[in-house]
């Protein structure tokens, strides 16, 4: 397996909030930190340098809205979001499409299409509901000219449509009173995704930032939001924040602007195996008592345990083993 060390400077412009960089070449080279005594003598260097601004650009970026759900698909953003196992989402998911009893003449109503299924694909009726929807509740800016078409898998049976609402105007905010939580929670997940399915995209001025220190060059790229678009209605990862980077470094500063290293510089320490599993560096935190915990639940929902290990700088990190897919925040506290 490689091992290999990202490392990331916390920095503060002329103008708050603080952001981070990335170290991203050594004398003009792709940084490779293979190890923990190259960590440090990066470290080392670092703290005694001078970070320069080299190059402010930015450009406006689009972010695309993502199709309606698969089965697949709803199980993992439904595991992510909510969160619920797959066994839950698919028993909450028969229950909305099987029907749910609204009373008056409506009765037992199906909520959402059949929930086993590979399309993105969806009707020509139910392109032509939404999209008169979200004219008239959003805007003509939130719709696109055109239908928005998405392709499924080459492999896809695309015996069914797309999971969605069986009628868009049918909110879940109208739903409150006759779903429990957890149905209302799922439903509100396949609602918004299908009604952002047909909205525009979001527009950024997307700000990339590039930050010299003696042989090191460091990058950093935020970005800031001009139209909302399907955003509007559906953010696709909770784990994507916008960064307003260009408030701390933006075009009208020149180059060679001084830019405060704070001291504190993250190493992520992660080994790379294929097929068995990933390895990495969980946050930590220095708590009142001075003990060190892991900064988030990993351990305890997937069982590892932490090996913890002192740097010759000082610092502190956990060395753990993390089941294939888990999602790991690696950052060595000061």
């Amino acid at each position: 397996p490689e091992k290999y060390c990202p490392i990331t400077a916390n920095l503060e412009g002329h103008h708050p909030p603080p952001f981070e960089a990335k170290l991203v070449k050594i004398k003009g080279k792709t940084a490779e930190v293979n190890s923990q005594e190259q960590a440090d003598h990066v470290l080392a260097a670092l703290k005694k340098s001078t970070f320069l601004v080299e190059s402010v650009v930015t450009k406006e970026k689009k972010r695309n809205p993502v199709p309606p759900f698969t089965t697949s698909k709803l199980q993992q953003d439904a595991a992510r979001r909510l969160p619920f196992t797959v066994k839950k989402t698919m028993m909450l998911a028969q229950r909305l499409y099987e029907g749910i009893e609204l009373g008056g003449e409506e009765g037992r109503i199906g909520l959402i299409t059949y929930m086993r299924t590979d399309s993105t694909r969806i009707s020509d009726d139910a392109m032509q509901m939404v999209r008169s929807y979200v004219s008239d509740v959003y805007g003509e800016p939130y719709l696109p000219e055109k239908p928005v078409i998405y392709k499924s898998k080459k492999d896809a049976q695309d015996a069914h449509e797309a999971i969605r609402p069986t009628f868009v105007g049918r909110t879940p905010d109208d739903l409150k009173t006759f779903l429990s939580e957890d149905e209302l929670k799922l439903y509100r997940l396949i609602w918004t995704r299908f009604v952002a399915s047909q909205m525009n995209p979001a527009i950024y001025d997307q700000t990339t930032v590039e930050i010299s220190a003696k042989d090191y060059l460091f990058r950093a790229t935020g970005r800031v939001m001009k139209f909302d678009g399907f955003l509007k209605v559906y953010e696709e990862s909770a784990d994507d924040d916008v960064m307003k980077l260009h408030s701390a470094v933006n075009e009208d500063e020149r180059t060679g602007t001084v830019i405060a290293p704070s001291n504190n510089f993250s190493v992520f320490r992660v080994q790379r195996e294929v097929g068995r599993s990933n390895f990495g560096a969980m946050m930590v935190n220095r708590q009142a008592s001075g003990r060190y915990a892991l900064a988030n639940d990993y351990n305890r929902a997937y069982g590892v345990d932490a090996a913890w290990q002192t740097t010759t700088n000082g610092k502190l990190f956990a060395f753990l083993e993390i089941p294939s897919g888990a999602r790991a925040s690696a950052m060595a506290g000061a």
